[in-house]
């Protein structure tokens, strides 16, 4: 099981999503441009995102609460 942080950026209204090398973005918000992000880490198994700040969120592998 893993847990990724995803960091986000506002630029000129486009929200830039980063971690482990991944990277993606989206102009609908920050949580959005993150879950592309972890679509990309973890492909087709599921996975449940927790937000920590408005530009932070943590992505752990898994359909559980965390």
């Amino acid at each position: 099981m893993a847990d990724y942080v995803i960091f986000v950026r506002d630029y000129c209204g486009t929200y830039h999503a980063r971690s482990n090398g991944k990277q993606a973005s989206c102009t609908a918000g920050p949580k959005q441009a993150a879950e592309r992000v972890a679509g990309k880490l973890f492909g087709d198994r599921p996975f449940t995102m927790k937000t920590v700040t408005k530009f932070t969120f943590i992505a752990t592998e898994g359909n559980h609460e965390i």
